[in-house]
């Protein structure tokens, strides 16, 4: 029964629409190729395509030089190249080929080339730019930098570029680095390690290489280093890890966050949480709300603003931090004395420092 419905199919039962098809086929590729096509039998294949009031039929032609065994031979034949690249109108473009260019990849002179049918690989998604936190968390800081990642679900990375830094700092301007991978600190003034009955947050420095991970995961994140310092501007931009990281259009536009002058912690505390800096050192305000947090006194303000030395924070509120906002109470410029030059600091694999 099945050879009956295939002789019948190939002597043309499929009706004068499917025929006519498929001889305007033919035509145009001998037309197009100028090749003399001897008779043979031919089986066309009908293809519905569902559309306006009734289909449309394409056919595929497939030359048969015989039968071997009492069934049809198919020979092997492409049709190669043609088409147009691209026919455009009312705001839409379509590319198409005529035929599939033989499947493999040719070689030579430092060029490839892949035939086959056109794929199309998943597109690189563009991650969603860091946002600033909401509340005290979001305040301008002297040495942390905060921000809440975001994402959710997707595997980033956060790089973050050393913008404006002042002298002696400058010369580290336009440098990139990498949060690294976070980790929880307590808030306890005393404490890094988390300790029962103690608030903890997520914290994190800078690094030379991308640290890949759901970061939406993490909520508020406070960044510190010893890049990060005071009357600075950092850009914090968020990638896709399945994006080229050389190619600066997959960043994610950047969160601009700015850090606060030397010694600036808090406007006024007679709020609580005290209020964002001001630009002004004040003794009765900043030096006072440091040692606040150093005592450990109910409302208090975060570590992320009173951690302020040494030259790499250490996620600890000690007398030195005190000392500190007093001594830029009484003019003395940042950085302290035993910070080493921006000339002197190591750099990682791509210059950060």
């Amino acid at each position: 029964m099945k050879r009956r419905q295939r002789e019948r199919l190939a002597s043309g039962n499929a009706g004068p629409t499917r025929l006519t098809i498929v001889a305007a086929l033919l035509g145009a590729v001998v037309a197009a190729t100028g090749y003399v096509v001897a008779p043979v039998r031919t089986l066309a294949i009908g293809h519905a395509v569902a559309g306006g009031r009734g289909s449309v039929r394409s056919a595929v032609l497939l030359a048969t030089a015989g039968r071997a065994a009492g069934e049809y031979q198919v020979p092997w034949y492409t049709i190669d190249g043609g088409g147009v690249m691209f026919a455009t109108g009312g705001g839409y473009e379509v590319g198409g080929t005529i035929g599939q260019p033989d499947a493999g990849t040719l070689s030579g002179g430092g060029y490839a080339v892949n035939g086959g049918f056109w794929s199309f690989g998943p597109a690189c998604a563009i991650a969603d730019p860091p946002t600033k936190p909401p509340g005290e968390a979001g305040y301008d800081k002297v040495r942390y930098i905060s921000m809440e990642p975001g994402n959710p679900g997707q595997q980033t990375a956060l790089r973050v570029t050393l913008t404006t830094l002042p002298p002696p700092f400058s010369g580290l301007n336009d440098t990139k680095c990498w949060v690294s991978e976070p980790q929880q600190v307590s808030e306890n003034s005393g404490n890094v390690d988390p300790i029962p009955d103690w608030p903890n947050f997520m914290s994190a420095n800078l690094q030379g290489s991308p640290h890949c991970m759901n970061w939406s995961t993490v909520g508020i994140l406070h960044v510190t280093d010893d890049d990060i310092i005071p009357s600075a501007v950092y850009e914090v931009q968020a990638i896709d890890c399945e994006c080229d990281f050389e190619n600066e259009a997959n960043y994610s536009a950047p969160l601009t966050i700015t850090t606060s002058k030397w010694g600036d912690l808090v406007g006024h505390c007679a709020v609580i949480p005290c209020t964002p800096p001001e630009g002004v050192v004040n003794m009765a305000t900043d030096v006072t709300a440091c040692l606040d947090k150093f005592r450990n006194l109910a409302g208090a303000v975060l570590k992320s603003r009173a951690d302020i030395e040494p030259n790499f924070p250490d996620w600890l509120i000690n007398i030195s931090d005190v000392a500190y906002v007093l001594d830029a109470f009484r003019g003395f410029a940042y950085p302290p004395a035993q910070t080493p030059p921006a000339t002197a600091w190591p750099t990682g694999p791509d210059g950060c420092p």
